[in-house]
């Protein structure tokens, strides 16, 4: 007994660290990119490559649209634009000349506020309010099960995580600001139809743009899988519909089509 409890207390020598060629590649990195300024504020360079001509596209017609698109939000939550504008008058950024004979890069750019609060959240509230949305990612419809028009099931991750879909019950829409709810349970159902309320708004329409038509696509055909907005469904629940009928134009292009749902054809 004498001679583990001497082992246990010894104490061992340290190791010289032996640093690696990627180590010391990322330390000169951070070196090379990162300062801090007077006011203690770490300022991050570009990574731009090593090169003379650097080309990175046109891109102010993508930030102009990001731009466009972030002013039709501040228009609806006038909160919101009131602090944006505080920031913005705060002299960060500055007018760009239109006309200038250097290159200009433009990055989209996205309004974010995050309310100061001094909620704290115990470890089995964080579980379930991440468990409640893993699995609301998880229910995202990925592709038809079938190929027949009259399967309305579509595959989701949950088929590969449990073998089946993820089910959920229906609760009631919990309105106004997750910061000004007491109960903690109601706080954590608000914050939860937040964040699934900003996914299919802000990043899921972002998968699927609609540019305008400049080339000819694909009619819409029978059988095909889509889906159908409705707000009043579980958070794991998608409403799912199918091309049953497709009426072509007298130019031979699709505009109108019945589609077929649980409920019914329309």
């Amino acid at each position: 007994m004498e001679t583990l409890l001497t082992t246990f207390w010894e104490v061992e020598d340290l190791t010289c660290r032996v640093v690696k060629e990627t180590d010391k590649l990322y330390e000169d990195i951070f070196v090379r990119t990162t300062t801090r300024s007077c006011d203690g504020k770490y300022i991050v360079s570009l990574p731009f490559k090593d090169s003379e001509h650097i080309d990175l596209g046109y891109s102010r017609s993508s930030a102009q649209a990001q731009f466009l698109r972030n002013e039709t939000r501040l228009k609806k939550e006038p909160v919101l634009k009131d602090t944006y504008d505080s920031v913005i008058d705060l002299g960060h950024m500055k007018p760009v000349p239109p006309n200038t004979d250097t290159i200009n890069f433009y990055l989209s750019h996205h309004a974010v506020f995050k309310p100061e609060t001094t909620r704290k959240y115990t470890f089995e509230e964080l579980s379930t309010l991440l468990a409640k949305i893993e699995a609301f990612l998880n229910s995202r419809p990925l592709a038809p099960m079938s190929e027949d028009p009259t399967d309305l099931l579509a595959l989701t991750p949950s088929h590969f995580l449990v073998g089946g879909p993820l089910l959920a019950t229906v609760e009631p829409e919990i309105k106004g600001a997750s910061t000004s709810i007491i109960n903690r349970w109601q706080h954590l159902k608000a914050l939860h139809h937040q964040f699934r309320l900003r996914w299919k708004e802000e990043y899921l329409k972002e998968l699927h743009k609609r540019t305008k038509w400049q080339v000819p696509t694909r009619n819409l055909n029978v059988g095909e899988m889509g889906i159908i907005k409705d707000d009043n469904l579980p958070s794991n629940e998608w409403r799912l519909g199918r091309n049953d009928f497709v009426f072509p134009g007298l130019d031979g292009h699709v505009r109108v089509l019945n589609i077929r749902t649980a409920r019914g054809i329309f």
